[in-house]
């Protein structure tokens, strides 16, 4: 299995890549957003693969989230690390803008509603 999630401009790239890294009979799934660019598909490549676009769950999406929230206050998963820039909410879309013009640079953004 192969799980693309690079997405933005380079997540064109990186599609193209994964197409020759999953293996016969292997599943490729993308997991992310590509700022509105079609996405090279090669079709002898992903021949005899399964390609899936999204997250697939039979769970509820509620229970996932509940149960993300919990490995955070466990500190199972480490969320402060994951946040490379923060801005105050009244500069909302200065944030949005530096996500799409700028995605190679933030792997996560927030925004904060205190100075």
């Amino acid at each position: 299995m192969v799980v693309d999630g690079v997405g933005g401009y380079d997540g064109v790239r990186s599609f193209e890549q994964a197409q020759h890294m999953v293996r016969r009979r292997g599943t490729l799934q993308l997991i992310a957003a590509y700022q509105q660019r079609p996405l090279p598909l090669d079709s002898a490549r992903i021949m005899h693969r399964r390609l899936v676009a999204g997250i697939l769950v039979d769970e509820p999406l509620s229970q996932i989230a509940l149960r993300a929230a919990a490995m955070i206050a466990s500190g199972r998963i480490q969320a402060d690390r994951m946040i490379t820039h923060r801005f105050l909410y009244t500069r909302a879309k200065e944030a949005y803008d530096f996500l799409w013009n700028s995605p190679q640079e933030a792997l996560g953004v927030l925004l904060t509603w205190r100075e």
